[in-house]
């Protein structure tokens, strides 16, 4: 994604949101921003020091959409960007970003998660970097496409979590309109120029951007009755419509987390395991 000259003022205390035109995503506009993506030509900076550099790396936090984990505790992880924090505090952590079903199973943050945190699904695995970034205290946060940022009834609540952090700027990848509704500003990438204002405004000065929306799906192109969806509920759910990629083995819900989305299976397959009991073999 080519940027030229292009520069956006942070203000402190806000959450910014990054909207790309179609063909492109606002993640990579992130790697850029947090030096993980190493730009073509030019140089990407914050306060003037080029953001590879240890003074601004130092400053700057990511949260990917693509979040490992490591064969620790919660309490171990979180304690590694902060030490010294109590089980008390992890757990207050974790729980801010809607992980008290995996802190409050037996032995709670101080519990391993599995070789690698298979243990988690994708959404806990990116909830977690979220509240290892929020304990690490940046001055300047960066969250990807997490799936727990894909809709507003999920985002709402994270969004609130983060404007209560010590950063000074967060900014996110926004995929609906209506998230962009919700955060503070919205720096829109596109044709080598970023342009900045809130939904709102770019709606009324950027055609791109309002064009950008209205090519949201509709009834034309899926139909949700099939499904049993109210028809008076259909454009509702349509603006909710996200699509998702999972990896093989990757873990999307398991017993306990709280039912947050409607998955619809488009290829591929997908493999449900039920303990019978203790003593028998897992049914698939």
């Amino acid at each position: 994604m080519p940027l030229v000259g292009a520069s956006a003022l942070l203000p402190p205390n806000s959450i910014i949101g990054v909207v790309t035109p179609p063909g492109t995503e606002p993640d990579d506009v992130l790697g850029l921003l947090s030096g993980d993506i190493t730009p073509d030509s030019g140089r990407v900076t914050l306060d003037g020091f080029d953001v590879r550099s240890p003074d601004a790396n130092r400053a700057i936090f990511y949260v990917p959409d693509e979040s490992d984990s490591f064969s620790a505790s919660v309490l171990d992880l979180l304690d590694a960007v902060s030490p010294g924090i109590s089980p008390e505090q992890a757990t207050a952590l974790a729980s801010s970003v809607a992980l008290e079903h995996i802190v409050s199973t037996p032995g709670g943050v101080k519990a391993p998660l599995g070789p690698g945190g298979l243990d988690l699904t994708v959404n806990e695995r990116q909830r977690l970097m979220l509240a290892v970034a929020l304990a690490a205290q940046p001055r300047v946060l960066l969250v990807g496409s997490l799936l727990g940022l894909a809709d507003i009834d999920g985002a709402l609540p994270l969004i609130d979590t983060l404007r209560g952090g010590t950063q000074e700027s967060t900014v996110i990848s926004v995929r609906s309109a209506e998230i962009a509704e919700a955060v503070d500003l919205i720096v829109f990438a596109a044709h080598g120029r970023a342009s900045t204002g809130t939904h709102q405004e770019l709606l009324v000065a950027e055609p791109e951007y309002a064009a950008l929306w209205e090519q949201r799906l509709s009834s034309i192109d899926v139909d949700l009755s099939i499904v049993g969806i109210d028809p008076a509920d259909e454009h509702r759910m349509l603006s909710r419509l996200v699509t998702e990629h999972y990896s093989p083995g990757d873990l999307i819900y398991r017993e306990g987390a709280p039912s947050d989305r409607i998955v619809f299976i488009i290829s591929g397959h997908v493999e449900i395991t039920t303990p019978l009991r203790r003593s028998a073999p897992a049914r698939r």
